[in-house]
């Protein structure tokens, strides 16, 4: 009802409102007066936002507070304190220009203060360690993280610290060195907004000789926490379940953020294996991301192509089933969890989410998609043998280890096409498509491998594809009419490349869509389509021939 109000342009009036919000249940009425309260001009509510009170048990070694005396955080003024309620006195205090909506501080045995400071100004969270007679940071832990609200810190009796990463639905042991000692990560759930959000506030140890009553069996305790909570160990002896593999070259930056959406997934047994193929050295990247999960670098200095990388990757993937990510696209933090569902389930042997197809840089799923391109297509063997639907870095399969099942390594454009036919028809794997996008594909205008194909005609997309049409014959008449529509859609882009004009953006996504629909509706390729996405007009050249080097302007299109 707030949101009415504002959407309105209307200040919210707590007295109109007010009979409304009666009927409403305890908690939920508290809440909505709180957010009422906040949307009115001055935010009169909410000024401290309070969130830890502590009675201290021992006073301060040097007599800055003592026993009794209370220990305070103020979240929304930046500042932690130590209260005299007797005397209504400040002992001590610090945080402002410090600290920003920190969580959960406490004192030590020494006198010195831990704090979660949550950087909610800064974009960062640390945790920090206060001497409060000099008032300065002793120690701090400082990773690539930032939770922006909740969390916590907690010192525990080996002097390592746990922290909480309650937006990452994770937790972390730390020692005074920053080494991680265990991790656990717990399960997220999607909100209404199509966001991830952790289903914990903070994470918090127990001495063993309470965790008795959590008993064992059905007692309430752990059935409860159980039925709740799914979250896997760092320290876990299981070997890994998928194998994630990741070629890369020559992209440090967006390997960065292809590792940082696997270090986001809500499922957790699984390697990385990064196999570099030449190009600038990755080790740095490599070991930003090494304490988040296991990660093998196979490094070759000399390039062999995407194929043998993969290859070199599958020869030593440990998982039960391997999955693939090109290094500049990135996993939705459920992919995994879906993929290990539906493939435990036994209703296939290969699962693939729905890819978005972005034509920017993004680590999450933009509030409106209605105007990207998605490879969201049921599986169909047949029109898989005309078009590739399936995006690379969707796919989890079983482990081909014990089938002849490899990339083709002459092929350095479609050899996942093959790959994806190869596990069909020769490994006998049978495919199914998850129901949710679980995958961003990267389509960013840029200098690579797309790009560069196309400064000669005919294509290396179109050589690719005659190759695996005699490889993999078409499965019927109607297979084979929409081949043809295809050598003519290759036929006229070759053409306009040759004549130096840049393809239509997502030329080849529009064509499948196109197709796909006639095809499952058993009627003849669309001539029309074709005529559309590539106009004659356009295309009418009686120049150089095939082979000839011409230079390309920015054509971007891709057939993977």
């Amino acid at each position: 009802m707030i949101d009415e109000h504002r959407g309105a342009g209307r200040t919210a009036d707590p007295a109109a409102l007010a009979p409304r919000l009666e009927g409403a249940n305890g908690w939920r009425r508290g809440r909505d007066i709180s957010r009422l309260l906040r949307a009115r001009p001055g935010s009169p509510s909410d000024i401290l936002h309070t969130n830890t009170v502590e009675i201290l048990a021992t006073g301060h070694p040097a007599g800055l507070w003592a026993a009794g005396n209370v220990l305070v955080s103020l979240r929304n003024l930046n500042l932690i304190a130590v209260l005299d309620l007797g005397t209504r006195a400040v002992r001590w205090w610090w945080g402002p220009r410090e600290l920003s909506g920190q969580h959960q501080p406490s004192v030590q045995p020494d006198g010195t203060v831990l704090v979660f400071d949550n950087g909610r100004g800064l974009g960062r969270s640390r945790v920090l360690e206060i001497d409060p007679l000099t008032q300065g940071v002793t120690w701090q832990y400082e990773p690539d993280l930032f939770c922006e609200m909740a969390g916590g810190c907690e010192r525990l009796d080996d002097g390592t610290v746990l922290i909480s990463d309650a937006q990452a639905g994770r937790a972390l042991i730390v020692d005074r060195d920053g080494r991680e000692q265990w991790a656990i990560h717990v399960s997220t759930r999607a909100t209404s907004a199509g966001r991830y959000r952790a289903e914990f506030y903070r994470l918090s140890a127990i001495p063993r000789s309470a965790a008795r009553f959590l008993g064992a069996g059905d007692r309430p305790a752990r059935t409860l926490a159980e039925s709740q909570v799914s979250c896997h160990v760092g320290q876990s002896v299981q070997g890994p379940v998928i194998s994630v593999i990741v070629p890369t070259r020559d992209r440090p930056g967006p390997l960065h953020r292809a590792l940082r959406s696997l270090a986001r997934q809500t499922y957790r047994r699984f390697e990385v294996i990064v196999a570099r193929d030449g190009g600038m050295p990755v080790e740095q990247v490599i070991a930003r991301w090494q304490r988040e999960m296991p990660i093998t670098l196979l490094d070759a200095d000399t390039p062999y192509g995407v194929s043998h990388a993969r290859n070199r990757a599958l020869a030593v993937a440990q998982g039960e089933n391997v999955a693939l990510l090109d290094d500049d696209d990135m996993f939705l933090p459920h992919h995994l969890q879906a993929a290990d569902d539906a493939l435990r389930s036994g209703r296939a042997d290969a699962v693939y989410g729905q890819a978005l197809v972005s034509p920017t840089w993004i680590e999450d799923l933009p509030r409106g998609t209605n105007g990207l391109p998605r490879k969201d297509y049921p599986f169909d063997a047949t029109f898989l043998g005309v078009a590739n639907t399936i995006h690379t870095g969707s796919i989890v399969a079983r482990n081909p280890a014990a089938s002849p099942v490899r990339f083709d390594e002459t092929l350095q454009h479609c050899e996942d096409w093959d790959f994806f036919l190869a596990l069909h028809h020769t490994a006998g794997h049978r495919f199914a498509r998850l129901d949710s996008i679980t995958s961003v594909y990267h389509q960013v205008p840029r200098p690579g491998a797309v790009t560069s194909a196309y400064r000669s005609t005919p294509t290396p997309f179109t050589l690719a594809r005659a190759t695996l049409y005699r490889r993999w014959p078409a499965v019927g008449g109607l297979a084979e009419e929409y081949r043809e529509w295809f050598r003519h859609f290759d036929q006229r882009l070759d053409t306009r490349i040759a004549l130096g004009l840049p393809a239509p953006a997502h030329v080849y996504e529009h064509a499948v869509r196109g197709l796909h629909a006639t095809f499952t509706a058993h009627r003849p390729p669309d001539h029309a389509l074709l005529d559309r996405l590539l106009p004659r007009s356009h295309v009418s050249w009686t120049g150089q021939g095939p082979g000839t080097d011409i230079p390309c302007r920015g054509a971007i299109h891709a057939a993977r």
